[in-house]
């Protein structure tokens, strides 16, 4: 098979369902054979994941005014054959120095479901300079095509999880112990940049509506972000037991070790998080928006629910807890939806596919 050589530029500092959709996808194609470099924050999760998997990566200042140029310099210095951005910011920056140095092919993968402020540069980073514009749910397509994307540029490719590190990861026995989580309590996660699209206040006031219900629980909160302390004084006056426990590197544990995963978003692109608790065989409670409404068949995986609705979170939960049966339904379908729609070989075969179908154009 021929080999390409690929340059990844991702903008973010936090470890995030995009950051773990790139790490996938650039160890998939190593272990093709291509070549893959990645360009990312210094100090950001992902260049200590490079580090950690011997992934070669140069370190740029997104936040930098030369940002542009330096970003142009690697892309020059490397002369990949395909130059892949990864998020918002890489999508205006990269796209700009891709096109001074003169990239022969250009994808913007776009995972959020918001719309496009379509000034420049964004005209021209979704426009003219990317050679494709990856998707990652029908709903993050349509909001590009509402803001004026080119239909034809679009492709839809959904993220995916690594099924065997999910299926195959056992509980924590220490966790409880560990969190100061008592025997008797259900535990409910969920795993999110800890920001206000997120929704996760809606989780803290369910779980207080079932405490007062007498259905007391055990929140678990993972992830980080500035409105963590805003949430942690939430839970603490409404009396809701939680831990939040930052950022997690071993999400297969975790999701081991709970009962139930909520995704309680405001707005989605797809829900990584949720692909993963359905691939560890949890039942899942989602809102039913964006990307959310294609991962979690509702009634059948788990539940969904209006978004901002504390009263709706609650009774999914309180539905789930009283009938095991349903907890077991809902787990075996959502294993088996992961496993054949969401899987993350799928998703790193068919960026591998597209790369190979725009070079031969």
């Amino acid at each position: 098979m021929r080999r390409l050589s690929t340059l990844h530029i991702d903008s973010e500092r936090n470890w995030g369902g995009g950051q773990r959709q790139v790490a996938g996808l650039c160890l998939y194609l190593r272990d093709q054979g291509h070549g893959v470099k990645i360009v990312c924050r210094p100090g950001s999760k992902l260049e200590s994941w490079a580090h950690e998997n011997d992934i070669e990566h140069i370190s740029v200042d997104m936040s930098s005014p030369l940002a542009v140029l330096k970003l142009r310099s690697a892309i020059k210095r490397e002369a990949p054959d395909i130059v892949h951005l990864h998020a918002s910011r890489a999508h205006t920056l990269g796209s700009v120095a891709a096109r001074l140095a003169g990239a022969k092919v250009v994808i913007a993968t776009r995972r959020m479901d918001d719309p496009i402020n379509m000034v420049w540069p964004n005209t021209s980073a979704y426009g003219k300079w990317a050679t494709a514009i990856v998707a990652i749910s029908n709903s993050v397509r349509d909001v590009l095509v509402q803001c004026g994307v080119d239909p034809a540029k679009i492709h839809i490719i959904r993220s995916g999880t690594d099924m065997a590190r999910f299926t195959s990861a056992v509980p924590d026995p220490e966790l409880r112990t560990r969190l100061g989580i008592d025997d008797s309590l259900p535990i409910v996660c969920t795993a999110a940049t800890l920001g206000e699209r997120k929704g996760i206040s809606y989780l803290i006031e369910a779980a207080a509506i079932l405490n007062q219900k007498g259905t007391p629980l055990h929140l678990i909160i993972a992830g980080d972000g500035n409105h963590r302390a805003e949430l942690e004084a939430l839970a603490a006056t409404s009396g809701v037991n939680a831990s939040f426990i930052g950022f997690c590197g071993d999400m297969p544990t975790l999701l081991a070790s709970i009962d139930i995963f909520v995704m309680p978003s405001l707005s989605e692109g797809l829900g990584i998080a949720v692909l993963e608790a359905m691939a560890a065989g949890k039942p899942v409670i989602a809102s039913a928006v964006g990307g959310l409404r294609e991962s979690v068949v509702d009634g059948e995986t788990g539940f969904q629910v209006p978004p901002a609705d504390s009263q709706a979170l609650a009774a999914a939960i309180d539905k789930i807890l009283a009938n095991s049966d349903l907890t077991a339904r809902f787990s075996s379908a959502g294993q088996a939806r992961a496993r054949s729609e969401f899987s993350l070989d799928n998703m790193a075969k068919k960026n591998e596919a597209l790369y190979f179908e725009l070079l031969d154009r």
